[in-house]
């Protein structure tokens, strides 16, 4: 088991599903073998609120044809309170940005997406570097350096997608 677990962006999940348009079919395998791995051998990270697990059921939840991401996220639906499988760590929602507590008062982090900011505070709580997996999210890579700063790692699943991504658009944190 992994000692400090770690947290999985919904991208990783959809893009297992292979459901996504332009992804390769490199990338959906790599999502699929991180899922399995994570299931396997490391704790996956949650926050107390359910905002995490609320928004995997919002973007796979249990209905239509079950794929990888779907299946992973039943799991995790069914060992949330599993210490096991999932540790949920405690996250500070607030009205105003930088919207969690928890999440850096970096001005470099001021346009970072909202929707995902429960997975750095959810990071930060736990300690800091605490790997957050993506698949297929640029905001993570264009935020990477100020992330970094601020203790928060992201681990790049499908690294071929940000190399294009990079080579089209230049860093802005």
């Amino acid at each position: 088991m992994s000692d400090n677990g770690c947290l999985i962006d919904t991208n990783v999940l959809i893009a297992a599903n292979g459901e996504q348009d332009g992804i390769p079919d490199s990338c959906v395998e790599k999502a699929i073998e991180s899922l399995e791995m994570i299931k396997d051998n490391s704790v996956t990270v949650l926050d107390d609120k359910g905002l995490i697990l609320k928004e995997y059921m919002n973007n796979l939840g249990f209905a239509g044809q079950p794929g990888p991401g779907h299946y992973f996220a039943k799991w995790i639906f069914d060992n949330q309170a599993n210490r096991h499988e999932c540790e949920q760590v405690p996250i500070t929602p607030i009205p105003r940005p930088p919207y969690f507590n928890e999440f850096p008062n970096d001005p470099a982090l001021d346009s970072f997406d909202k929707s995902d900011r429960k997975f750095a505070a959810a990071a930060i709580s736990k300690g800091g570097m605490t790997p957050i997996k993506n698949a297929t999210d640029s905001d993570w890579w264009i935020f990477e350096n100020a992330l970094k700063r601020n203790k928060i790692q992201v681990q790049f699943i499908c690294p071929e997608i940000i190399k294009n991504w990079k080579r089209r658009h230049r860093k802005i944190a």
